[in-house]
């Protein structure tokens, strides 16, 4: 590691284990897979993106305890109003929203121009909704970690002075360890922010916002080419327009379908868009609930049953390193 001032570190990636050289391998592999699906045109892929951006931005905040359905995420996407998210809340989420969009659009830029600025961007993105947390600014006081069982501080950041220089020292770090994996580079950035812990407050989401899990995003492809294929044979069987199926989909993954996201998303009149929707419903596909502006639609009868068989084939995900939650759970000798 690299030692900053007497507490204020940055820490460089440890030797792999072989342990770790195979799960990283399993990573790449899935990876390498995935980019042969996506390569090949399908009519779900727009949908799958957006429901994992979603997914991503309601975990995320979750864990910061802003508790948002994932279809008020998906609101968040879609430019829409939420359904059931407080105004805080979702104000939360349509910050990070921006955050990771701005990730997302950078792509394969060259990161050499890459500077603690555009961190700092980000975090304005992310929190300019509240200015009493100092969006884009670095704190300026100090920051612990209180264990309250056991009243007592388990981690102390580095000065407020240090983080200036830290976050540069961060950013080199990336820049100079182009050769080392690209996943442990990611884990090892995520590290070492929430150690200097820059700003007051979206520390953790700032970390997360690079964050993949492959396991899971190869389980949601598989999941939704089967999921498709059922969709395809509804709208055959109940001579629905093909149009239909990105309302039935959502409905699949549990959001509820409002008449204005349908209609933006499915590029049609207001007339066609009721139409479409009232049909769906007649069918059993749709079940409406409320009335006026208020009223969604959620999974009817026949898309319950397509959750049912989602179910039922899925396959759990497998823990690569499955020895690591009994270590967690050992009581820890710290303050001992």
């Amino acid at each position: 590691m690299n030692t900053a001032s007497h507490h204020a570190v940055i820490y460089t990636a440890p030797a792999l284990t072989t342990e770790d050289e195979a799960v990283l391998s399993e990573i790449h592999r899935m990876r390498k897979e995935l980019r042969h699906v996506l390569r090949t045109p399908r009519r779900w892929e727009g949908v799958l993106r957006r429901s994992a951006l979603a997914r991503a931005i309601q975990g995320s905040n979750s864990i910061e305890g802003y508790q948002v359905d994932e279809d008020d995420a998906a609101a968040a996407l879609d430019g829409e109003e939420p359904i059931s998210a407080d105004e805080e809340t979702f104000l939360e989420i349509q910050g990070y929203r921006q955050a990771l969009g701005y990730v997302l659009a950078k792509g394969d830029d060259d990161y050499a121009t890459f500077d603690a600025t555009e961190i700092r961007a980000m975090h304005y993105m992310m929190l300019s909704h509240d200015h009493t947390k100092s969006p884009g600014r670095y704190r300026k006081g100090p920051i612990y970690v209180r264990d309250e069982r056991r009243d007592m501080v388990i981690y102390e950041g580095p000065d407020a002075a240090d983080v200036p220089a830290l976050m540069d020292t961060l950013v080199q770090s990336l820049r100079t360890g182009v050769n080392s994996d690209p996943v442990v580079r990611s884990a090892m950035a995520h590290l070492n922010l929430v150690m200097i812990h820059p700003f007051r407050d979206g520390n953790g989401r700032m970390a997360r916002a690079l964050a993949t899990l492959a396991q899971t995003v190869a389980r949601r492809i598989d999941e939704a080419g089967e999921t498709w294929t059922d969709l395809d044979r509804l709208v055959t069987e109940h001579d629905l327009p093909e149009r239909t199926m990105e309302a039935m989909f959502d409905a699949v993954l549990g959001y509820r379908v409002r008449r204005a996201g349908y209609l933006k998303r499915a590029a049609v009149t207001e007339q066609t868009a009721t139409r479409d929707l009232a049909a769906m419903a007649s069918a059993g596909i749709l079940t409406p609930y409320g009335n006026g502006r208020g009223r969604y639609y959620a999974a009817g009868g026949h898309l319950k049953q397509i959750q049912e068989r989602r179910r039922a084939r899925r396959k759990p995900l497998r823990d690569p390193y499955p020895w690591i939650r009994a270590k967690l759970n050992e009581p820890s000798s710290l303050g001992e």
